[in-house]
C-alpha cells in the first residue's frame, strides 16, 4: 500500500499534487502560446495577401510616398535634377502632418534595395501591428486572465479595419504598437512600481503621441484612472505621475504647436480636424456611431459591453474607463474626422479587445461545464480559430474590392510625359491626385468640389460656381506659392468628373484638348482670364 504522502491525485505517475498542478499549468500555458503563435502567423499571411493591392487611404499613402521620395532622391547620385525638383514641389504643396518617422524608416529600406518600393512601408506596418498584438496579449494576461488573452488577440489581429491600416503606408500601425506598449508599461508600473518600468512607460507613451496625437487623450486618461484607482486623489499629486505626463506632452506640444502656430504647416489640418459646430448636430452623433460600429463590428461591441460588466473584468475596469474617457475626448477634439473616418476610432479598438476577453471566456467556460467531451471542445476551438481566419480574410477582401481604384501607372506616366512633368497642373483624379502626382512625377492641385466636405458636414450645401472654385483654387495655391498659374487640366477620375458638368463646359470653351484616352483627358493652352 502506498503511503498517503506518496499518493498521486492526478496524472503525475506518483508525483505530488503540487507538481501535477504545476505541470498542468505549464501545459496550458504552452498550449495558449502555441495558439497565439498560430494566430500571429495566420494574421501575417492575411496581410501578405493584401499588401500588393493596398488602396486604403490612398491620398495619405501617396503623400507619405512622396515625402519618402524627396529624402531618397536627395541621396541618390543618379537622380536627375528635374526629378528632385518636382518631388520637392509636390511634397511642399501637400505638406507635412505627423513627424515623418515611417517615411524615414522606409527610405532606409529603399537604400538597401537600391530603388523605391512603397510596399516596404506596408510590410513594416504589418509587422508593427503584429508586435502590437504581442503587447495586447501580455496586457490582457495581466489585467484580465492569461487564459482569455487569445480571444482578444484574435479580434485585434483579424479586425478588417486593422488589416487595412496595417497594410498601408501611414503611421497608425506604429502609433498603435507604441500605444499598447505604453499601456502595458503604465499597468506594469502601477502593479509593481520601479524606475525602469516608469521610464519604459514614459518613453513608449511619449513616442506614441509624437508619432500621431490621436492617442494623447486615451493615454492621459488611462494614466489618471489607473493612479486614481490605486491611490486616490493624492496619487495624482505624486512626482512620478507628473513626470510621465510631462514626458508624454512636451515633445508632442513642441512639434504640433510649432507646426500650427509658427511653422504653419499644420494649421490647415488643425482647422479641418476641429469643427466644433458639428457637435451641435444630431446627425453628427448618428454618423459617428455608425462609423464606430462599422470600424469595430456591432457584435464585438455588444460582447465587449457585456464583458466589461463581468466580475472577471474587475481589474481591467480602471483601464477600460480611461480608454472610454480618452475616446470621448477624441470625439470632441477631432469631430470632423471621427464622423467619417474609421481609423480615427482605432485607440478604442484596444478597449473592445480587452473587454471581449471576459465575455468570450465566459461563453467558452459555459461550454466546458456543459459536459462536452474534450475532443469536441478542442474541435470547436479549432473550428472557431478557422472561422475567425476565414471570415477575417473574406471581410478584408470585400472591403479591398469595394475601395476606389488607384489611377493606373501607365496612365499616370503617360500624363506625366504629356505635361512635361509640369508643376502647374490642376486635376480631377483619384484620392485628390496624390497617386497621379507620385506615379506621373508631376505636381499641381486638385480641382475644388462644388461643396466642400466640411460645409456638407455642417449642412451648408450651396454649390459654388465655376468662378468661385477657380478663385478658391488660386487662394489655396497662393498660400503655397505666389505665382501659381495653371498650365494643364487633367482628368483621370471620370466618375468624379461627372459631378462637375460646369467644369467640362468651361474646359471645352476655354482650353484645347491635348490628349484623349480611356484613362485620361489632358487640356492645355487655357484662357483663364475672366
Amino acid at each position: 500500500m502506498i503511503p498517503s504522502s506518496q499518493r498521486s491525485d492526478g496524472p503525475g505517475f506518483g508525483a505530488p499534487a503540487g507538481t501535477a498542478t504545476a505541470l498542468a499549468s505549464s501545459l496550458a500555458r504552452d498550449r495558449r502560446l502555441w495558439i497565439a503563435a498560430a494566430l500571429l502567423l495566420a494574421a501575417g499571411w492575411l496581410r501578405v495577401q493584401v499588401i500588393p493591392e493596398s488602396r486604403f487611404l490612398g491620398e495619405r499613402q501617396y503623400r507619405s510616398a512622396l515625402l519618402a521620395r524627396v529624402d531618397y532622391l536627395a541621396g541618390d547620385a543618379d537622380a536627375e535634377g528635374w526629378e528632385r525638383e518636382i518631388a520637392q514641389v509636390s511634397a511642399e504643396r501637400m505638406g507635412r502632418l505627423e513627424p515623418p518617422i515611417m517615411e524615414w524608416l522606409t527610405v532606409r529600406g529603399y537604400r538597401i534595395l537600391g530603388y523605391e518600393r512603397p510596399a516596404i512601408a506596408r510590410a513594416l506596418a504589418a509587422v508593427l501591428w503584429l508586435v502590437g498584438g504581442v503587447f495586447l496579449y501580455l496586457l490582457v494576461g495581466r489585467v484580465v486572465d492569461p487564459a482569455s488573452a487569445n480571444y482578444s488577440l484574435a479580434y485585434f489581429l483579424f479586425l478588417p479595419l486593422g488589416v487595412l491600416v496595417s497594410t498601408s503606408f501611414i503611421p497608425d500601425a506604429l502609433m498603435l504598437a507604441l500605444f499598447l506598449a505604453g499601456l502595458l508599461g503604465l499597468v506594469s508600473h502601477e502593479d509593481s512600481p520601479s524606475v525602469a518600468r516608469l521610464l519604459w512607460a514614459a518613453a513608449a507613451c511619449s513616442a506614441c503621441v509624437l508619432v500621431k496625437p490621436l492617442c494623447l487623450f486615451p493615454l492621459a486618461a488611462v494614466w489618471m484612472t489607473l493612479r486614481w484607482s490605486r491611490a486616490g486623489l493624492s496619487g495624482l499629486l505624486r512626482t512620478d505621475w507628473w513626470a510621465v505626463m510631462g514626458l508624454m506632452l512636451l515633445p508632442t506640444l513642441a512639434y504640433y504647436l510649432y507646426g500650427i502656430l509658427i511653422g504653419g504647416f499644420l494649421s490647415r489640418q488643425a482647422a479641418v480636424s476641429f469643427v466644433p459646430g458639428l457637435l451641435l448636430l444630431p446627425t453628427f452623433w448618428r454618423d459617428t456611431a455608425g462609423t464606430a460600429l462599422l470600424a469595430f463590428g456591432a457584435v464585438p461591441v455588444a460582447l465587449a459591453l457585456i464583458g466589461a460588466c463581468l466580475p472577471e473584468a474587475a481589474r481591467a475596469r480602471p483601464l477600460l474607463l480611461g480608454l472610454a474617457l480618452g475616446y470621448l475626448a477624441n470625439i470632441f477634439a477631432f469631430p470632423f474626422l471621427v464622423r467619417i473616418t474609421g481609423h480615427y476610432h482605432l485607440p478604442f479598438a484596444v478597449a473592445v479587445s480587452l473587454a471581449l476577453a471576459p465575455a468570450v471566456g465566459r461563453l467558452v467556460e459555459a461550454g466546458r461545464r456543459g459536459g462536452l467531451p474534450r475532443t469536441v471542445r478542442w474541435t470547436l476551438l479549432s473550428a472557431s480559430v478557422a472561422v475567425v481566419a476565414v471570415t477575417g480574410h473574406r471581410s478584408v477582401r470585400v472591403v479591398v474590392e469595394q475601395m476606389g481604384p488607384i489611377v493606373s501607372r501607365s496612365a499616370a506616366e503617360a500624363v506625366g510625359e504629356i505635361v512635361g512633368h509640369s508643376s502647374r497642373v490642376v486635376y480631377v483624379s483619384q484620392y485628390y491626385g496624390a497617386p497621379l502626382e507620385y506615379l506621373g512625377r508631376l505636381s499641381g492641385w486638385y480641382w475644388p468640389r462644388p461643396v466642400e466636405e466640411v460645409d456638407r458636414s455642417l449642412l451648408l450645401d450651396r454649390p459654388r460656381s465655376i468662378e468661385e472654385r477657380l478663385s478658391s483654387l488660386r487662394t489655396s495655391m497662393s498660400q503655397a506659392e505666389q505665382d501659381f498659374r495653371p498650365e494643364y487640366f487633367v482628368v483621370t477620375d471620370f466618375q468624379e468628373f461627372a459631378f462637375h458638368p460646369d467644369l467640362e463646359a468651361f474646359l471645352d470653351e476655354r482650353c484645347a484638348l491635348l490628349a484623349e484616352d480611356p484613362g485620361y483627358l489632358v487640356f492645355g493652352q487655357c484662357d483663364l482670364e475672366p
